[in-house]
């Protein structure tokens, strides 16, 4: 009766273990899919324009060729809204 016990408890903790690493898998492929949106997020951040007006809309235009970044701030802008006047420039004062 004895073998039977040692036999049994050795299939749980294989089961267990197997258990763990597919849990495991399974956080790492959240982790990857969360990095990757997180990637998709600032990639698309990157390509708009950093302006936002006084009611706290932002501006819509998206064209990463028409964006500028400001000299003073860094900040990406559209023609438009490119001089630190127009952004009011936290680095202006």
């Amino acid at each position: 009766m004895l073998p039977l016990i040692l036999i049994s408890s050795y299939s749980k903790k294989q089961k267990n273990k197997a258990k763990r690493q597919k849990e495991e898998e399974e956080k790492q492929k959240t982790n990857d899919m969360a990095d990757d949106e997180l990637l998709d997020y600032l990639i698309d951040q990157n390509h708009k324009c950093a302006f936002k007006n006084e009611t706290g809309k932002q501006c819509k235009k998206t064209n990463a060729l028409y964006l500028r970044a400001c000299l003073m701030c860094g900040k990406k802008f559209c023609f438009p809204h490119l001089q630190p006047e127009v952004h009011d420039c936290d680095k202006l004062n």
